[in-house]
């Protein structure tokens, strides 16, 4: 008969089979779709993939410091990553693109919370977190370009991993990790602190402000690496922070499909919930993780203790929406680090249950399937439900792109 640990270490196989499938199979499906895709990248997708092929020209010409002194609004690590891949692949926005992979599913790979070598356990160890992470719609769409919020999402992952094995920065080691993955997102984009704040700060007050070395720990290697850019780009980011306003206040913040709601108006508080469930997760995947925050909710009331880690990332996700709400400009994609947390509350529930379970890990599966497959080659087509009072879709398409185009202006002056 098996013992406890061979059957811990055959769970293991199976999880990191499973794993190392699904990275192949998406870095082999991004391979494949730029394969058959010959558009021409714009928007965001082709500003940042400019900005890596500046990077990589510096770095060529031997400036080895102008990709940390420019500010070209967000930090550089996601573009020096694209940029270096371009001395492997070539030079192209394929290098760029396939670069930015392999480092987005090794973190990927943590987003299942119970990590093995912290211990650290949310939901029940069958929970099938990995295919909500690579089978949201956003996620699938945006691994096919150059952007930096699906790299961002990554790292605030493995990021919230190594602060929950920290047991509340008990373990020092662990610590100093969740530190420097912690800087990493913040150098990837510096809305990290706000999808990082609310784990961190239940941690503290659960009984990790009892550790002062863990503390120490966590803080020293965050203001080592991510300080210096914070500090030496901060009047750019304060002024970037008052274009954001500006917009606010404008006659076209109250439009259909505006990016920048007044900070405090019901439209602002609705945002990202409405994106949520009509962009990044859609309708199944929403239900889940709505269920899933109730289920949570209860639990956390009913059985406060300290191994019950749900409170850490109910509070992840309620700092994250928060957060990004009371951030005046807006983008569905910018919640998108959040999904961690939706992952683990919205597949939590379907591995605990005592009836059915089957059932709903099959049709969750099949969601996920209907998502890659449809986001993928076009299989399918949508399905919509008109809400009263709504605006059609080319009036909301075309007040959303005209507030694009003037946040963009403003990004690069004289674009």
């Amino acid at each position: 008969m098996w013992s406890s640990r061979t059957r811990r270490t055959r769970a293991l196989s199976r999880e990191l089979a499973l794993l190392l499938t699904s990275v192949l199979a998406f870095v082999a499906l991004t391979i494949w779709w730029l394969t058959q895709d010959n558009r021409v990248q714009d928007w965001d997708n082709g500003l940042h993939t400019i900005d890596a092929f500046l990077i990589r020209q510096q770095l060529s010409a031997g400036d080895l410091t102008t990709w940390f002194t420019e500010f070209n609004t967000y930090p550089p690590f996601g573009h020096l990553i694209g940029a270096l891949g371009t001395f492997v692949g070539g030079f192209s926005a394929a290098s760029v693109i396939i670069a930015s992979k392999p480092r987005v599913r090794a973190s990927a790979g943590r987003w299942v919370l119970r990590g093995r070598p912290a211990r650290v356990r949310v939901e029940g160890r069958r929970a099938p977190r990995s295919a909500v992470r690579v089978g949201t719609p956003m996620i699938v769409s945006e691994f096919h370009e150059f952007l930096l919020d699906p790299q961002q999402a990554a790292l605030i992952a493995v990021s919230v991993w190594a602060i929950l094995g920290s047991r509340r920065l008990e373990r020092t080691g662990v610590a100093a990790v969740a530190g420097a993955l912690s800087a990493l997102a913040m150098l990837t984009k510096q809305t990290s602190v706000i999808f990082l704040a609310g784990p961190v700060a239940v941690v503290v007050l659960r009984g990790g402000w009892r550790n002062w070395r863990g503390i120490l720990a966590f803080a020293a290697p965050l203001a080592v690496l991510a300080g210096p850019w914070l500090v030496y780009h901060r009047h750019e980011l304060s002024a970037l922070v008052s274009i954001h306003d500006g917009a606010a206040g404008s006659s076209a913040a109250n439009e259909a499909g505006s990016f920048f709601p007044p900070r405090l108006s019901r439209k602002s508080f609705g945002w990202y919930f409405w994106s949520t469930l009509n962009i990044e997760l859609l309708a199944p995947l929403m239900l889940a993780t709505l269920i899933g925050t109730v289920i949570a909710i209860r639990d956390s009331v009913r059985r406060f203790s300290p191994e019950n880690l749900r409170p850490e990332v109910l509070g992840g996700l309620f700092v994250s929406w928060l957060g990004m709400t009371l951030i005046t400009h807006k983008d569905p994609r910018y919640l998108l680090p959040a999904l961690v947390y939706m992952a683990v509350l919205g597949t939590g529930w379907i591995a605990t249950a005592t009836r059915f379970r089957g059932l709903l890990t099959a049709g969750l599966a099949a969601v996920v399937a209907i998502n890659v497959l449809g986001v993928t080659i076009g299989l399918g087509s949508a399905l919509r439900l008109s809400v009263p009072g709504a605006r059609g879709v080319g009036a909301h398409r075309a007040s959303s792109d005209l507030l694009l185009a003037r946040w963009l202006g403003a990004r690069r002056p004289g674009a």
